[in-house]
């Protein structure tokens, strides 16, 4: 039991200690508009609103719904008033600046003082608030968590002016807000990246291809897999054909004649080729002929890239691939060539 009371009465002093150091820097106003760090907060917080205006603004071009054209509203206001803020703390004297920027402020009736930034903040957190709840109902989990996320984060951003808890909430709230928004984007290009698959197989069938091929190269790169991620494999194909003065047909056929096997393989090829860069597969031959033959120079193309120039790479660089190493990939993998 000792040991216990011991331990609970550690974390009590670490309780007292960890508020005491809170109200010391809520204080000390670190992150006010006139300091170097409520700068750095603001710049940060500038570029956030800018990117959500132009994601929301995106999103309501590509779904006009009610709400979504809202939020773009919200947002690009919300874009204005930040950049206002950062223009404010940097010294510019323009009167509708420091008023948009946090000049302009209404007072409440608990004494708090409210500028537009708080409240189009407030605007932002219940719409997204209610897109989590849609997204739940919907059973769409993490487009769920992830504006319940936004939501929270903009909640604790504008706690300093509503309740007076002190300034570490407002660069906290924008770090959990820009944690979020960053998952919401990279989570809608994960999820979207194969849109449009069923189309190009069909399509590929309607061409002549067997059906059971068509499904393996309709797929596009897996979110993720660099320069790959979202490629398709038929454009790179046809780059390549059009190289060696293949027609469609001729194509077609040559795939045709291979085994299920094969075009798995085939395809790993493909997706490998566009990964790396291959010239041939990645443009049509007129602009592949004006590629550069290394992606990294030898010599001065190497220091550029952080290579020192007595170092292999420095030396020898690194030559694009192209067609001829895009058949020697296949013919090493059993694929005969057309």
């Amino acid at each position: 039991m000792l040991a216990v009371d011991n331990l609970n009465g550690s974390r009590s002093a670490q309780t007292i200690a960890l508020g005491k150091f809170q109200r010391k820097i809520d204080a000390t106003k670190a992150f006010s508009s006139d300091t170097p760090a409520g700068a750095a907060m603001r710049g940060i917080a500038s570029a956030l609103a800018l990117a959500g205006a132009a994601f929301s603004l995106q999103k309501a071009i590509n779904d006009p719904d009610g709400l979504n054209v809202v939020k773009a509203g919200v947002d690009s206001a919300s874009a204005v008033q930040k950049t206002a803020d950062l223009l404010r703390s940097l010294g510019v004297k323009n009167s509708v600046v420091r008023g948009v920027g946090g000049g302009w402020t209404i007072a409440l009736n608990t004494g708090a003082k409210i500028g537009a930034g708080e409240l189009l903040t407030l605007a932002t957190a219940m719409i997204d608030g209610y897109k989590a709840v849609g997204y739940f109902r919907k059973g769409d989990i993490a487009e769920g968590a992830l504006s319940a996320g936004i939501a929270t984060g903009g909640v604790i951003a504008m706690l300093p002016a509503i309740l007076g808890t002190g300034s570490v909430a407002g660069p906290v709230g924008i770090a959990v807000m820009t944690a979020f928004f960053v998952g919401q984007m990279v989570w809608q290009d994960a999820k979207h990246i194969h849109d449009g698959e069923d189309d190009v197989r069909t399509g590929l069938i309607i061409l002549g291809y067997k059906p059971h091929y068509a499904a393996i190269l309709c797929k596009r790169g897996a979110y993720g897999s660099g320069n790959a991620s979202g490629k398709g494999q038929m454009l790179a194909l046809m780059n390549y054909a059009k190289s060696r003065d293949m027609d469609a047909a001729v194509l077609r056929d040559w795939i045709n004649g291979l085994t299920f096997t094969q075009v798995l393989r085939l395809s790993d090829v493909v997706l490998h080729e566009i990964g790396v860069g291959n010239g041939n597969l990645l443009s049509d031959p007129e602009e592949a002929k004006k590629l550069s033959p290394y992606v990294i120079a030898p010599g001065a193309g190497a220091l550029r890239s952080g290579f020192p120039a007595s170092s292999g790479l420095g030396r020898a660089g690194v030559r694009r691939r192209m067609a001829a190493d895009f058949e020697a990939a296949l013919l090493d993998k059993g694929i005969q060539l057309f």
